[in-house]
């Protein structure tokens, strides 16, 4: 194969450190908010604001991925992507105002952009080697990344280490996993060699732009659990800052639980009706953290949403290979996993605009309308 990639077991291990380490990067991110917010003193509207920005340079450099991959391979794209986001992380716990931390988390953003679109990539690529459905194994690294690095994080923090040497530790640690897998992952662009790329614009096919919508549902639930879970509990449940990053750790545990046995069920089950019964769950715990204020009810439905939020985004991205027509595998994930992201992205900044409008509750009901559409329409994605 042109990019070198086999079905072989150290470039299985690379994929899900790759994950492992987008994951992470992320949480750190997350757990680097409540701490920017009171250090800077930011209110939910300009928070919102900034967090638009990490939205903006990940979409602008979502958009060119593909074409990155292509050129350079997935494995000095990536190499690329995971040392950007290692010095933005470091630089944007020292910013001094809101104007230089603007611009370190624009840079995050890209970064983060093309490293997840970089990631799916490899996956596919590997799904393709392998001949079966990995997607959610690979996809639980992510997860587990998160869960990991936030609970590490967390319990370091409750023993009075600063925030900054928390995250520069775990940066140093995620450097040394980049180091261990970069050579798993493919060196050059693309399995199709037979397809030729059309340079004019063709426009996606519907159950393309679909499978994007469900991921964006999916994602917008995520980062809501990454950049407003925390402040819902310090705001609204009267928790201490020390410990708010318990609730997204136990999302991502129960999330990285549900993609470990996602493979699974994707083999057993039509993909639509597992996307669908996925977001009734998640909107389920949702409704679990807003209503109540008892801690273990309040852990449960972070647990539930995870499981309910697990194996949304991966099968839709598992499906791409099936739904992209004409267009080449790398344009359509980078479609997918842009339209997506920005969900991730954009909808935490979405989240911080109706918070200052209306409050935080409302935000989080927003979120649960967009899984229920979510799941309504993946029903067009019934194969298995």
């Amino acid at each position: 194969m042109e990019n070198n990639i086999s079905a072989g077991l150290y470039h299985r291990i690379s994929t899900y450190i790759g994950f492992f380490i987008v994951g992470s990067s992320v949480a750190l991110w997350a757990l680097s908010i409540p701490f920017i917010k009171l250090r800077l003193n930011i209110n939910d509207l300009k928070l919102g604001s900034i967090l638009m920005f990490l939205s903006i340079g990940a979409l602008a450099a979502m958009m060119i991925t593909d074409k990155l991959v292509s050129r350079f391979g997935c494995r000095r794209t990536f190499i690329f992507s995971v040392i950007v986001m290692i010095f933005s992380l470091y630089f944007i716990n020292i910013m001094p105002g809101t104007l230089s931390l603007t611009a370190a988390v624009f840079i995050l953003g890209a970064g983060v952009g093309i490293a997840d679109v970089t990631a799916n990539i490899q996956a596919v690529y590997m799904e393709r080697a392998f001949n079966k459905k990995l997607m959610s194994g690979f996809h639980s690294m992510y997860s587990g990344g998160s869960f990991i690095c936030g609970i590490t994080a967390s319990f370091f923090l409750t023993k009075s280490f600063n925030i900054n040497t928390v995250i520069n530790i775990m940066l140093i640690i995620l450097f040394i996993f980049l180091i261990i897998s970069f050579r798993g992952f493919a060196a050059s662009g693309s399995m199709e060699n037979t397809v030729k790329q059309d340079k004019k614009f063709t426009m996606p096919p519907l159950l393309l732009i679909i499978a994007g919508f469900i991921c964006f549902a999916a994602y917008m639930t995520e980062g809501s659990m990454l950049d407003w879970a925390a402040i819902l509990l310090i705001d609204y449940k009267d928790f201490p800052k020390e410990i708010s990053g318990y609730g997204f750790s136990i999302f991502f545990a129960s999330v990285t639980i549900g993609r470990l046995l996602g493979d699974y069920f994707a083999n057993k089950f039509d993909t639509g009706k597992i996307i669908a019964v996925s977001a009734v769950t998640a909107v389920f715990g949702i409704a679990c953290i807003l209503i109540f204020n008892n801690k273990i009810i309040l852990y449960t439905g972070f647990a539930v949403i995870g499981f309910g939020a697990a194996n949304i985004i991966p099968m839709a991205v598992s499906a791409i290979p099936y739904v992209k027509g004409k267009i080449s595998l790398n344009a359509a994930i980078a479609i997918v996993t842009t339209i997506g992201y920005t969900g991730s992205l954009m909808g935490p900044a979405v989240i911080g605009y109706i918070s200052h409008l209306t409050n935080l509750i409302t935000a989080f009901i927003f979120v649960c309308v967009l899984l229920i559409l979510a799941g309504a329409f993946s029903l067009k994605l019934n194969r298995k």
